[in-house]
């Protein structure tokens, strides 16, 4: 009988609904002393002898009624967890639309050029090294001096950082800040019968004997990253020096571009960490160096080539243009920082496993 109560106290301390437990603990202490003394007085009326109270039964159940706390605590904290996860994923999914460019914070991003690949090395070290020989081997391909015929495909003349309306394609030893030179050869026209095209190329900037490049038009449509989002991780990261290098550029080009240092730095106004600097020859431009070597949005905006276009790149109804990515973290460990259809440096993002992004590869080359 007493073996009998002690269950329904257990049961009842262990009830899934709480509205069905003790309400607190000393009312389940009372009823186990009442069941104490009840039983002592049934034993004293029989006159048998006294038995040990049953504090191994007590203890039995304090402990049940322990783990019961500490598993429905779980059960409720992993739900939740459960719960935000999925509100944040979905979230995150629903911005994969580019969203209104925002202002920049000035924040110099550093491009130091350096001696031959190698691993690489913590900012500090880097800055040590000394600037490689100039590599002796000329670029292929080369045109002389010529105005660009009009192009519908591609962005209008204004588009360049040229102040004056013409442009022009001159040899890479002839050229100054906001001429164009053709390097290397790539599918842009989605006519495969042709075989490549040569890739045009802005001049952004001119040291000596080297210059900064970037593709005049957004050559390819790709994700930005399929695992980690880091510029240092990112799948985009590899594909530019893997594949493009190898499907673009001749040995004797390939020679010719220098690896660089591509530094990183936090978004400046969402403050996400941006990973480590790297070595590259192929990279994209980060957030600030589009601000800083283009003047404004309308010199900014791009137009993507005929096979980044079948290949899923978007492109905007209003401006003809397409968002292409830059190497700056974005609102989120989730999302890239790009330059949208309007031209505008977007330091919110996109969500990096978008396909619709497009590619607009920089390189720093030697002239000499």
């Amino acid at each position: 009988k007493d073996y009998g109560r002690l269950s329904d106290i257990v049961l009842k301390a262990c009830e899934y609904d709480p509205q069905d437990r003790y309400r607190t603990p000393e009312e389940m202490r009372r009823e186990l002393e009442g069941l104490i003394g009840t039983a002592r007085l049934e034993k004293q009326k029989k006159k048998t002898p006294k038995r040990k109270s049953p504090k191994v039964a007590v203890i039995f159940c304090a402990f049940i009624l322990f783990l019961l706390t500490i598993g429905t605590t779980a059960f409720l904290w992993g739900r939740a967890r459960f719960q935000y996860y999925n509100t944040n994923l979905s979230n995150a999914e629903s911005q994969s639309i580019i969203n209104n460019g925002q202002e920049a914070s000035n924040i110099q991003d550093q491009i130091i050029i350096d001696s031959p690949a190698g691993t690489v090395e913590p900012p500090a070290a880097i800055e040590n090294e000394k600037e490689p020989e100039p590599i002796q081997n000329e670029p292929e391909t080369k045109a002389e001096e010529t105005s660009i015929p009009e192009d519908t495909d591609g962005p209008e003349t204004s588009s360049s950082i040229l102040s004056t309306e013409e442009t022009r394609v001159v040899s890479l030893k002839e050229c100054s800040v906001g001429d164009y030179v053709l390097f290397g050869n790539y599918e842009q026209n989605n006519d495969l019968s042709d075989g490549k095209e040569a890739i045009e190329w802005l001049v952004l900037d001119r040291q000596d004997e080297k210059a900064l490049l970037i593709s005049k038009y957004a050559l390819e449509c790709q994700c930005y990253a399929s695992r980690g989002v880091t510029w240092e991780n990112c799948t985009l990261r590899t594909w530019l020096n893997g594949t493009f290098v190898s499907e673009a550029f001749s040995l004797k080009e390939y020679e010719g571009i220098q690896s660089v240092v591509v530094s990183m730095y936090s978004n400046p106004e969402y403050g996400t960490y941006s990973g480590n600097s790297t070595w590259d020859k192929v990279f994209l431009l980060s957030a600030d160096e589009a601000e800083k070597y283009f003047s404004d949005s309308q010199k900014r905006a791009c137009t993507a080539t005929k096979w980044a276009l079948a290949h899923g790149a978007y492109k905007s109804e209003d401006t003809e243009q397409c968002y292409w990515w830059l190497r700056t973290p974005g609102s989120s460990s989730s999302f890239t920082a790009v330059v949208n259809t309007r031209g505008d440096v977007n330091y919110y993002g996109v969500y990096a496993l978008d396909d619709y992004g497009s590619v607009r590869p920089a390189i720093w080359v030697t002239i000499n």
